[in-house]
């Protein structure tokens, strides 16, 4: 092949590679592929509906929040919906029979209860109540065979409690009242009104991806209460889960000698009302929730709650606002050593009032406040003066104090002190434009430098984590003696 012709295919070639560069620039490369898609997923509530039907004679008729009575005049026993013109004698015996129906698609567990909600001259104490499960009309011969060990005298009568529901099944029961035979002429003109209260909520039931245990905590709904004198029944009745009604002033709560609370809550969101807890109460485990009272009892330095002398309580305050305006006033006020005292998420406003805490005489037994806020005081803000030597616990953890130039500090403990095994914990607390702020524990309560006043060495102190104003700090000027 000649010089020429072999030029001539090189370049032949050159171009074809070249033309095969360009055909490949902007190409990719191909893989193995598949695509898959699970489309139309929904998430859908389950509905807890319950309805409450009685038996009238002939037929099941719906009553489901209807006032009408449940009794009426008729003796028979089936109890006639007729009218509210209930009149009783001795040995008188009236059944009703109800049907509870769980028209929802959850299951569910329910309570059913009775409440005498008023009375006149004292004819509840007459009176016998009976809840019998699994009753068909007619299935009531006579008050003997009704009754049983469950029979309840008083202001209340509970029965079929935490009675597990599936959907779309129903429950038979029956309510039989009785005047007892050896009801005497005092109770003649005597008035009761009750409530049937059923109460409904989930149930462990169901499983998610763990077990049925996820509404294993589910509460029943609260009690809602219209005015001061419901609050006072409910609370006589023993309910333990109450919601006030908003916008209404329950004047103020006296809780006297006679009362006796354990394991209740009490919402009080958008309601007013003041606290009086006088000598002889006994509050174990009681939470009181929303609370924002404004103004305070009667008397000297009184608070918004008031904690009489000889009280014995045990009360947890969860994201409450206390703002009493009384120039003399403090937003709790604790006469009482016997006392323990917790509050979690509250707010303390000092404007026109004096002192967020105040308790004069021996240490009460606890007293914490966890993620508080105290704000506008120009007085110390929390106020436990003369101590004598009792053992104690007091914990200020999270909390926030700004906006104040109190006269004598943050808190005062003055007297004898606190006792041997006693606990003070100051810990992640932030201090904000809130004058004074150097030193932190002093004996000399004339020091209006020191935010902190103590009076004793014999009980542990945990102070750590705290800032002011956004700078850690570290608090100087511990003196004990």
């Amino acid at each position: 092949m000649s010089k020429k012709m072999t030029r001539k295919a090189m370049l032949t070639s050159v171009v074809a590679l070249a033309i095969c560069f360009a055909m490949l620039v902007g190409a990719t490369y191909a893989w193995f592929t598949d695509s898959v898609s699970s489309v139309g997923n929904k998430i859908k509530a389950g509905t807890l509906d319950i309805d409450l039907y009685q038996f009238d004679g002939n037929d099941w008729v719906e009553i489901t929040d209807q006032s009408a009575p449940i009794f009426g005049s008729d003796q028979s026993a089936v109890a006639q919906n007729v009218n509210t013109d209930t009149l009783w004698e001795p040995g008188k015996t009236q059944v009703a029979y109800l049907k509870l129906v769980n028209n929802g698609n959850l299951w569910l567990k329910y309570s059913v209860a009775v409440d005498v909600t008023d009375v006149a001259n004292s004819l509840y104490e007459a009176m016998r109540y009976e809840i019998i499960p699994d009753a068909q009309p007619t299935a009531v011969a006579a008050w003997d065979a009704a009754a049983g060990v469950a029979v309840t005298t008083g202001k209340q009568a509970t029965a079929a409690v935490d009675v597990p529901m599936p959907p779309e099944a129903e429950h038979y029961f029956a309510l039989a009242l009785h005047m007892q035979e050896d009801a005497g002429n005092e109770y003649q003109t005597g008035e009761v009104d009750f409530d049937l209260k059923i109460v409904a909520t989930q149930y462990t039931a169901e499983p998610d991806s763990f077990n049925n245990q996820y509404d294993a905590d589910a509460e029943y709904p609260p009690i809602v209460v219209a005015d001061a004198a419901e609050l006072a029944t409910a609370l006589a009745n023993g309910e333990t889960n109450i919601k006030l009604t908003p916008n209404v002033d329950y004047g103020t709560l006296t809780l006297g000698n006679t009362t006796d609370l354990e394991d209740v809550t009490i919402d009080a969101e958008d309601a007013q009302m003041l606290m009086d807890i006088q000598s002889g109460a006994k509050l174990e485990n009681v939470v009181i929730k929303n609370y924002e009272p404004t103004g305070a009892i009667t008397g000297s330095y009184n608070g918004s709650v008031t904690i009489r002398d000889g009280a014995d309580v045990n009360i947890t305050f969860e994201d409450c606002t206390f703002k009493p305006e009384t120039s003399s006033a403090s937003c709790i006020r604790s006469y009482e050593t016997n006392a323990k005292l917790h509050f979690e998420g509250c707010t303390f406003d000092g404007t026109g009032s004096r002192y967020a805490f105040y308790r004069s005489g021996d240490a009460i037994d606890e007293l914490e406040f966890v993620n508080c806020t105290f704000q506008n005081f120009t007085k110390r803000v929390i106020m436990w003066n003369g101590s004598s030597g009792k053992a104690a616990k007091i914990v200020i953890d999270g909390c926030t104090f700004k906006d104040s130039n109190p006269v004598d500090g943050l808190l005062k403990m003055g007297g004898g002190g606190l006792g041997d095994n006693s606990i003070f914990q100051f810990t992640n607390n932030a201090l904000s434009n809130f004058v004074p702020t150097e030193g932190f524990f002093t004996t000399n309560k004339s020091d209006v430098t020191a935010p902190i006043y103590l009076n004793n060495d014999t009980f542990t102190v945990s102070v750590s984590g705290n800032t002011k104003d956004g700078v850690a700090w570290d608090p100087q000027g511990l003196v004990l003696n």
